[in-house]
């Protein structure tokens, strides 16, 4: 029996127990009309077990008499005559099996023997014909083996697959590790929220036919709908489940993973709740717009799933989403709205009679209960604060609250926020004219007579007629701190007025609450709001632009990283505003007000990582309030938490969704000399290379810690058994600069052969040093003479490291070639055919020793794979002094400094591309007799430096009215190049093709070192008949280098 015949049994029966699993597994699904007789056929003396439809989708289960291989050929040689194209029967003893495809459908037939009898499950899926004329096609062995391997999958999952795009790499059903499912949106416990689809990730595309799923007790069906690059699967529900009710949802691939999950969908939040059920036409706009302004101020008076726990920390952008809503609203659901809209001047505010009791009196509005006055016979308070800037706050405090407003006119008065914030923000809250801002302290926003099991929100800000008004309840504000936080937060929502009313709750909030730091930077309220910034189960931060009512308060941290420790001064957040004015969108808002704003997010996403050495990157300051300093970021944003398993595999996701980044763990057990090579596959993420970044801090076993930014990385390879790479944990980062962008890609971490491990390292250091003194005297003419000196100082080094690789890449054109040889061979099986592919890049591959005729010695040569510049700079000092001088004195005098500072610029764009392209080599030549490193020999490396000049001094010269200074001053840059070579400059030695500097001084043959200094006197004296003068100094050039073998091959 050949190779491919056991595979294909192996892969038979694996299929065939599958299809039992799967399709007894099924949920039922209603019945449609039958397709027995008139598309399928019966045997006679068949008895129907159990059939189904769904749609396109027809799956009938038989018993019947005859053996399984003659049932199959009944139904092979029956689908035939109606048009099917004749498939093959595969018999393994008691069970056969065969599928059949056209454009139009497939049929799929597994049966199998079993107490005397033949149990036989058909599925058949009927899709629209393109046209009437389809002819069926020979479908080709290969294709039949794989779609017999799907066919005993869900068969549901062929009508909802998109069609394939053209060569896209579908996994295919044989044991793989690379391959990893996720279901991101079922939280650890199992819940799963309504609003939020039941999606399944791969980590890479999946053929739907391999694809099955269960999800029990079947209440309703499930249809999966696939994405078009086949890495994503939504499971839809006819039927939202009730929340609470437990489900098990088994999902998996075949010879991949599987998924076993408990789940329920729970509760929403009630904001959330509300906007799903809007979205969802539970409610209408109306509804909607009442219950949210129920919820704010009577929450008993609306639906259980639409109360809050407890009430927004700020009513404000609940008021703005009913407030813009206003004109799509029918008349009376603007009629009992527009009460808690209005300023309590206002007859018609639901908030009148508590200040202006016996103007109008307590008036009633339909579908509402006013919050009762008790006081209606009091006075009420009132106070005045007048700013600095000739501008009026009027607090008004219902009656018996003199605490409460000489409390708020003092924090004002303190902290002048309200001057504050128009030095800030270049403007004046909006008003009738009268240079006014009215403060209203109430006891509390919800109605007195709730039962109290919803708290209060700390205060709002109305705008009608674009006029805003602030609202303080002062049973939530106790305290001057949360006074007067919640003073600078509402009053910031009043100048956010001035510029755009109607912004979105997430940049609102978020500014708000980074105004109460600028107020005060020791109440550290803003503090309280950080967990809510973070998904923490999910292990990332919410998106910027998220309506998530909690986090748009935890968001702050985005703005007071711009202000406090990017380059940026607050005024970022007027720049912002202003933006907004001008119509950007808010997002593009922050966009055009940032520069740079990818690397930005990409140093806020480390900076929110939190792990050291980089952490605590987000300073504040401490008070008698308490609070973090520096913040405690790694305590609430969570992690995603993987682990590698014994063969070095772990698999996460990175989700995100515009401005956004994910936090991920991975701890590693795996060491000693048998651990594994592992790779972090980044090679998804350089599709956005510019928008997405990816930063790591990696803890090693040894007790360092460092950090790398893997952005521009392809991979990033770990040889595990060595103990300079071995990490015991490692954190990553990834964030997300683009609102437009949606990433969903693994962060996949897999086995490597070790010998893709650095095969050696090459360390290599060019000096330069020189010092110079000249002194020189001429005569120009008869009478004047110029005498000058000039001392100069200069040093240059560039040190490079080298990472070796023993073997060779494959050319372009001996690949080429390979893909030739590949297609011209036919009627072999394409397993074998790689197979000898292989064989042949392993001999192209193979590095080969061999004896240096001219030397005798054995030259091995190694690839440079990659060369880091460590170290490359420099400096010169120089400075000139003189003077000229004729008959009449001095007529000219000079002293100038003139200094040079060298940097890098990176490697030649020669040199960089001929390492990608395999073409620098590093040639070891070993002495055949005691197999020690006698010499090493590398090809040219040239850096590109930058070179900043810069000169300062004087010069005077004679005038008819004395002498006259001229300051002289310059600055220039230049680029220059360093090169790596070096020579002694004489002739090579025992004949060896290479310079002796290159000799090995200290030797084995796994490492070798060596080193050589030339100095160079530059002494010269000179005496001429005009001029006479000497010039002194050195020229010293030095060179070192230091080369480590590992003794295990690299294959890239």
């Amino acid at each position: 029996m050949t190779f491919f015949q056991k595979r294909s049994i192996a892969l038979f029966l694996a299929v065939s127990i599958g299809m039992v699993i799967v399709w007894m597994a099924q949920t039922e699904v209603s019945l449609g009309a039958s397709v027995i007789g008139s598309d399928l056929p019966l045997i006679e003396g068949a008895r129907i077990i159990k059939e189904k439809h769904f749609e396109s989708l027809h799956q009938v289960e038989l018993e019947v008499d005859l053996p399984p291989a003659e049932t199959a050929e009944f139904y092979n040689n029956a689908m035939q005559a109606r048009g099917w194209p004749k498939g093959r029967i595969l018999s393994i003893g008691k069970r056969s099996a065969f599928i059949l495809k056209r454009q139009s459908g497939q049929f799929t037939l597994k049966a199998e023997a079993k107490d005397g009898r033949t149990l036989v499950t058909i599925a058949l899926v009927q899709m629209p014909q393109a046209n009437d004329g389809e002819k069926a096609t020979e479908t080709q062995p290969l294709q039949e083996q794989q779609a017999l391997k799907g066919a005993m999958g869900n068969g549901s999952q062929a009508r909802t697959a998109p069609e394939k795009a053209v060569g896209l790499p579908i996994h295919t059903p044989v044991a793989d590790h690379r391959l990893a499912m996720f279901a991101p949106n079922i939280k650890k416990n199992g819940l799963l929220e309504a609003d939020r689809p039941l999606v399944i990730h791969f980590s890479q595309p999946v053929d739907p036919a391999f694809f099955n799923f269960t999800i029990t007790p079947e209440e309703t069906a499930w249809a999966p709908q696939w994405s078009t690059d086949f890495r994503r699967v939504t499971l839809v529900p006819a039927d939202t489940p009730a929340p609470g009710r437990p489900l098990n949802l088994t999902a998996s691939v075949l010879g991949g993973p599987v998924i076993q999950r408990s789940i329920q969908f729970r509760k929403l939040p009630s904001a959330r709740q509300l906007a799903y059920d809007l979205k969802c036409g539970r409610i209408d706009i109306n509804q909607a717009a009442r219950y949210r302004i129920l919820r704010l101020f009577r929450p008993g008076g609306v639906p259980e799933s639409y109360r809050p726990e407890r009430a927004p920390a700020s009513a404000t952008p609940t008021l703005i989403e009913v407030q813009k809503n206003l004109d799509r609203l029918d008349e009376a659901t603007r009629r009992e709205i527009m009460p808690y809209l209005l300023s309590p001047e206002n007859p018609d505010s639901i908030w009148h009679s508590r200040f202006f009791p016996g103007n109008g009196g307590q008036k009633t509005h339909k579908g509402f209960r006013l919050i009762s006055t008790a006081w209606a016979d009091a006075r009420p308070l009132r106070d005045i604060y007048h700013t600095d800037t000739g501008y009026t706050l009027v607090i008004w405090g219902e009656p018996g609250m003199e605490d409460e407003v000489a409390l708020a006119k003092r924090m004002v008065a303190k902290t002048k926020m309200y001057e504050r914030f128009e030095r800030l923000l270049g403007r004046k809250t909006i008003d009738k004219g009268d240079n006014k801002l009215k403060i209203f302290l109430v006891k509390e926003l919800i109605d007195e007579d709730e039962d109290g099991s919803v708290q209060s929100s700390l205060g709002m800000c109305t705008a009608s007629g674009a006029v805003p008004t602030i609202f303080i309840s002062t049973s939530e504000c106790e305290t001057p701190r949360l006074m007067g936080a919640t003073l600078a937060h509402e009053m910031f929502h009043a100048f956010q007025a001035a510029f755009n009313w109607f912004s979105p709750a997430w940049l609102m909030e978020s500014t708000a609450v980074w105004a109460e730091d600028f107020i005060d930077k020791t109440w550290n309220t803003e503090q309280d709001y950080i967990e809510d910034a973070f998904e923490e189960e999910a292990g990332r931060i919410w998106p910027l632009d998220t309506d998530e009512e909690k986090a748009v308060y935890g968001l702050y941290l985005f703005p007071y990283y711009l202000t406090k420790i990017n380059p940026h001064t607050d005024s970022v957040i007027r720049l912002i505003w202003e933006n907004r004015a001008d119509g950007d969108s808010a997002i593009a808002s922050i966009e055009n007000a940032v520069a740079d704003l990818d690397d930005v997010w990409k140093a806020f996403s480390l900076a929110t990582l939190d792990v050291e050495p980089e952490d605590g990157k987000m300073p504040d300051t401490l008070g008698e309030h308490g609070g973090f300093d520096p913040l405690f970021l790694i305590a609430d944003h969570g992690f995603q938490k993987l682990t590698l398993d014994q063969n070095g595999i772990a698999t996460g996701l990175v989700d995100l969704d515009g401005y956004q980044s994910a936090y991920f763990e991975i701890a590693n057990s795996l060491q000693g000399v048998d651990a594994p090579a592992v790779s972090f596959d980044l090679a998804p993420f350089q599709k956005h290379a510019d928008k997405v970044s990816v930063q790591a801090i990696i803890h090693y076993r040894d007790g360092r810690k460092a950090y790398e930014d893997w952005s521009d990385r392809d991979e990033r390879l770990f040889c595990l058994n060595r103990d300079d790479q071995n990490f015991s944990r490692l954190h990553v980062v990834a964030g997300c600069s683009d609102d437009d962008l949606e990433i969903i890609e693994p962060l996949a971490i897999a086995p490597q052969p070790t010998a893709r491990c650095c095969s050696g390292t090459l360390a290599l250091t060019r000096s330069f040093e020189e010092r110079e003194q000249l002194e020189s005297t001429s005569r120009i003419s008869a009478y004047v003479t110029e005498t000058q000196s000039r001392h100069t100082e200069s040093n240059r080094s560039i040190t490079l490291r080298l990472e070796l690789d023993l073997s060779e890449r494959i050319a372009p054109e001996q690949s080429e070639s390979l893909d030739l040889m590949e297609s011209r061979v036919k009627d072999t099986d394409p397993d074998q055919v790689k197979m000898v592919r292989g064989f042949m890049e392993n001999i192209i591959k193979t590095p080969q020793a061999r004896i240096d005729k001219k030397t005798g010695l054995m030259k091995v040569r190694y690839r440079v794979k990659h060369c880091r510049i460590a170290n490359a700079g420099g400096s010169k000092r120089s400075r000139s002094r003189g003077e000229r001088t004729d008959s009449g004195g001095i007529s000219n005098q000079w002293d100038i400094n003139y200094g040079e500072h060298w940097s890098a610029r990176g490697l030649s764009e020669e040199s960089r591309q001929r390492i990608e392209q395999g073409r620098i080599r590093a040639d070891i030549y070993y002495d055949p007799d005691s197999g020690k490193i006698q010499w090493v020999r590398v090809p040219q490396l040239d850096v590109d430096m930058m070179v900043d000049q810069h000169g300062s001094g004087y010069s005077r010269r004679r005038t008819q009215n004395g002498y006259e200074t001229i300051p002289k001053n310059s600055n220039e840059t230049k680029d220059a190049v360093m090169q790596l070579t070096f020579s002694s400059g004489g002739k090579a030695r025992e004949g060896l093709p290479m310079d002796p500097v290159w000799r090995a001084r200290q030797s084995s043959g796994m490492s070798a070192s060596g080193k050589a200094c030339i100095e160079n006197p530059i002494d010269h004296e000179y005496s001429e008949p005009n001029k006479k003068g000497f010039r002194k100094g050195m020229l010293t050039e030095s060179f070192e280098w230091s080369l480590n073998l590992s003794d295990e091959p690299a294959d890239q």
